[in-house]
């Protein structure tokens, strides 16, 4: 990886920053698309691997449509990391909540790598980050589990029609993240799966190893991936044995 260039989204987060070194500690470059440009400001400062930002709302459609990179610049690979849920009931998502969270999951992160398509080198790694959420029944955070499911199809269709790019989908069950102050308020989710939250740094070098070694899918972590083959079996009868662990995201 050394010298090569990455575009990252979500680079404020937990897992976004691990990636930043995960790149660093290879010898590679990052151009990160970032919201607030204070922040833009501080992680450049903070990581010098970072050569150059571009301020971007991810809710904002009319933000992206005039979002341009430089044309002079061939990058190796997009890390989209970018994601929002909230853990509640359907019946408690208000229609701003409902309509941000399938923007920023999935209908812009969809718009925005298509305008930066034409600037991929050849064989360049496109990693979308979904959710183990996408694959098992999600109550209290259903608008959050149908988006990334999506983002799951998408992902799987994208490479099929795209040989020539290496396309990785990464399922990443709960990690330590400032995601769940948003999703959940309360702390109650995270306090359920403090125990099980996936190491971030442990997870960025799973997904840098990846895209060196052009895998096509990270699951993790492993056991809990197993566990759900089971579930697929027969979702409906597991969903009503276990139904108060289904419900861990019930505030």
């Amino acid at each position: 990886m050394l010298g090569k260039h990455y575009i990252l989204t979500g680079a404020t987060g937990s897992l976004g920053e691990s990636l930043i070194r995960s790149l660093d500690k290879r010898g590679a470059k990052v151009t990160v698309i970032i919201r607030n440009n204070e922040k833009a400001k501080k992680l450049k400062q903070k990581y010098k691997n970072i050569v150059d930002t571009h301020i971007l709302d991810m809710n904002e459609t009319k933000q992206l449509e005039t979002f341009e990179l430089n044309n002079d610049i061939k990058y190796d690979g997009i890390i989209n990391n970018a994601g929002l849920g909230y853990f509640k009931s359907n019946d408690h998502h208000t229609q701003q909540d409902i309509e941000e969270v399938y923007r920023i999951n999935l209908v812009n992160l969809i718009l925005l790598l298509n305008k930066m398509m034409p600037h991929l080198r050849r064989g360049a790694s496109i990693v979308n980050i979904s959710s183990i959420s996408s694959i098992v029944t999600t109550p209290y955070s259903s608008h959050y589990a149908a988006s990334k499911a999506a983002l799951s199809h998408f992902t799987n269709s994208l490479r099929m029609e795209r040989e020539d790019l290496h396309i990785l989908l990464v399922n990443p069950g709960p990690f330590k993240s400032d995601f769940h102050i948003k999703a959940d308020p309360t702390g109650h989710f995270q306090n359920l799966t403090g125990d099980i939250q996936l190491d971030t740094d442990d997870l960025s070098e799973q997904i840098i190893s990846g895209m060196i070694h052009k895998k096509i899918e990270i699951n993790a972590p492993k056991w809990m991936f197993a566990g759900l083959k089971f579930y697929q079996l027969a979702p409906r009868t597991f969903e009503k044995l276990f139904k108060k662990y289904f419900l861990s995201k019930k505030l």
